[in-house]
């Protein structure tokens, strides 16, 4: 949906990259892919991407290019379901 927006999610993901996710996610959310960073390695920062964006696709399947991308670059606070249900989606990403 968002390639054919020609939306650049690379360049929404990148900011979370750049902020370690600090900037989108609550902190609470934050610290947990912190610590799973620490614990499995940088993998984990690909599979917390990936996750969030399997979340947040309902809600983004039915938004234009202007508002999915105000929702990737802003504060997710709100937009995402409670912190297992994210984590869950997360451990759920299988990276080769």
């Amino acid at each position: 949906h968002l390639d054919a927006l020609e939306a650049e999610v690379h360049n929404c993901v990148l900011t979370w990259f750049r902020s370690f996710f600090a900037k989108p996610l609550p902190l609470s959310l934050t610290a947990l892919v912190w610590d799973h960073y620490f614990v499995g390695g940088e993998m984990f920062v690909y599979r917390a991407a990936v996750g969030i964006l399997r979340v947040l696709s309902p809600r983004l399947l039915g938004m234009d290019q202007e508002s999915a991308l105000g929702l990737l670059l802003g504060r997710l606070d709100g937009h995402l379901p409670d912190t297992a249900a994210v984590l869950e989606a997360m451990h759920q990403v299988k990276v080769p």
